[in-house]
């Protein structure tokens, strides 16, 4: 009955062990699940930021493009009553 007893108490020393052991995981679980859901937001802000700089970027050249555009035209438009100009005389 000694014995059965002393295995009895080892034994309920080992579940205690291993429940402890099972709340330890279940904190790492828990920290680590948070450290992700950091990164991950990281990596949307990033590809967030990342997007609209490539927006930025291209509406800069549109707006460069449409500058040159609008040059090119001025200068047309220049020549223009010259060359109306000569057409009358």
């Amino acid at each position: 009955m000694a014995d059965m007893r002393q295995e009895n108490k080892n034994l309920y020393k080992r579940i205690e062990d291993l429940k402890n052991e099972q709340k330890d995981l279940q904190t790492q679980v828990s920290k680590l699940h948070d450290e992700l859901a950091n990164q991950y937001k990281m990596y949307r802000d990033e590809k967030d930021a990342r997007k609209l700089l490539q927006s930025d970027i291209n509406d800069l050249r549109y707006q460069a493009e449409d500058y040159q555009m609008s040059q090119k035209q001025d200068a047309e438009e220049e020549e223009d009553p010259v060359m109306l100009k000569i057409a009358l005389k």
